[in-house]
């Protein structure tokens, strides 16, 4: 059967509607504006849906795909893997729609973990204050982050394993959650 809902993606509550139906798989060809908010709302909302299927904006796709070390890699690579594992299936050239768009765009597949690897708003606030500093050294960014003094944060890290002139796109998910305890825990 088909149920269809007007209105607002981001003001619907997605735990009352998908409660009634058990695991789903989400699937949409996405507002480029509104992309990645709809994608949090998806990913926060991984015990009801089994898989997503989405179309972002070209240069979105590389950006959630992207690997440590690739200019692409942002926080929103690392958020994205406390849900799920991104995987791009495909390019969508701008001839494929019409009337055209000015850009391409990108299918990514996310297969759900069965839970978070890590909290979300904790990751988020790390992220955001580190990545907005990616030029500098993880030293600098948290430095500059306010995790207080430098000689503190050498220590943190050197606890955590991490060289603290590395950059911030060079850390995997599994480096930020250590750092995130490391912080947490001092």
């Amino acid at each position: 059967s088909l149920e269809v809902i007007e209105g607002d993606f981001l003001e619907v509550d997605l735990s009352r509607l998908f409660s009634r139906y058990g695991r789903l798989k989400a699937v949409g060809n996405l507002p480029y504006g509104v992309s990645t908010e709809i994608l949090f709302k998806l990913l926060q909302a991984h015990q009801y849906l089994k898989d997503i299927t989405l179309m972002f904006q070209w240069e979105v796709a590389q950006r959630i795909v992207s690997p440590p070390g690739r200019k692409q890699y942002g926080a929103l690579s690392v958020t994205v893997r406390l849900f799920s594992e991104p995987e791009l299936l495909f390019r969508v050239p701008r001839g494929a729609f019409w009337p055209k768009p000015e850009v391409q765009g990108g299918v990514v597949h996310f297969r759900l973990h069965e839970q978070p690897k890590g909290d979300i708003e904790t990751m988020r606030g790390l992220l955001e204050g580190l990545f907005s500093a990616r030029r500098k050294t993880i030293l600098n960014a948290l430095f500059r982050a306010g995790h207080g003094p430098r000689e503190r944060i050498r220590s943190l890290l050197k606890r955590a394993g991490i060289d603290p002139m590395r950059r911030p796109e060079t850390l995997s998910l599994e480096e930020y959650l250590i750092l995130a305890e490391t912080l947490k825990e001092a």
